[in-house]
């Protein structure tokens, strides 16, 4: 699966249960939601998908389309967009862009944001069935790998780290395809 399909496959609305440990606590608590997510998968063409690239500094030419994704509000978290934007594996970026904590990650780079905050740069690789993307921001690297098991069942795996590599929380997600591409909320 290509990264254009996974994107394509990923299109729809997702019903997710998360389930979150945090490490670091001096008390473990377990934490689970339940979301309803919407994604649509967007053409490079798409304005949204230019407009974060031109933010981004980096030609929309190398813009393999996006991922908008969005959710409603939930216990604890309120209602929200991001977008991802891989790009064409070779682009080249500014080496001022590229986080510390990401220095050592290998990948082909994307750009994301999260409810209209700034850009911001990661890295996507394709890794056994699934693709792995991995973000940093305020010094927090996350790592999120996204496979299928089924056609109508997608799951996701997460783990946070300081830059000093001292792990935060791990989350999983399981999350079930509810409606085709262009539901809305």
């Amino acid at each position: 699966m290509t990264i254009v399909q996974f994107m394509a496959h990923s299109s729809g609305k997702w019903v997710s249960h998360r389930t979150r440990y945090p490490l670091l606590a001096a008390e473990s608590r377990t934490q689970s939601e339940k979301i309803t997510l919407f994604q649509e998968h967007l053409p490079p063409t798409s304005a949204l998908v230019v407009e974060l690239c031109n933010k981004g500094n980096v030609d929309p030419q190398s813009a393999l389309g996006g991922l908008l994704t969005r959710w409603d509000k939930a216990t604890g978290r309120s209602a929200g967009s991001s977008l991802y934007v891989p790009l064409e594996p070779g682009t080249t970026l500014d080496p001022a862009s590229i986080p510390s904590t990401l220095e050592q990650s290998q990948g082909d780079p994307f750009l994301w944001r999260v409810s209209g905050q700034g850009v911001n740069l990661g890295r996507y690789k394709q890794q056994n069935e699934g693709w792995v993307w991995i973000t940093a921001q305020a010094g927090i690297c996350t790592e999120e790998r996204i496979w299928f098991p089924g056609e109508n069942l997608r799951l996701r795996s997460s783990l946070s780290h300081h830059g000093d590599q001292t792990y935060g929380h791990v989350s999983f997600y399981s999350e079930i395809l509810m409606g085709a591409a262009g539901t809305k909320p």
